[in-house]
């Protein structure tokens, strides 16, 4: 049986989706994205070279976007129906 993590949704891991869900979330709350730390902290990635691979992959698909020269810049990019998944997340983590 596959995990929630495993599912693949518009091209998205779950992981990836909850990523992104995370990234909205932090800046709703506090203003600012989260650390690429704190990204891995909250979906289970131990190495912050793993959350950047992670981030790369969703920017190679169009659905995150950052300026390189500038921490903490991250901006999801909402399309398909991984927007629908991570919205989906944002209203599961806000209960």
């Amino acid at each position: 049986m596959a995990s929630r993590r495993d599912t693949i949704v518009d091209g998205l891991t779950g992981r990836q989706v909850d990523i992104l869900a995370f990234i909205c979330d932090h800046r709703a709350r506090h203003g600012f994205p989260p650390s690429m730390r704190e990204i891995g902290d909250e979906v289970g990635l131990v190495s912050t070279s793993s959350v950047a691979y992670q981030l790369g992959v969703l920017r190679r698909a169009g659905r995150l976007r950052w300026h390189p020269k500038v921490p903490r810049s991250y901006v999801v990019v909402e399309s398909g129906a991984a927007s629908g998944q991570v919205n989906g997340r944002l209203r599961q983590r806000a209960t």
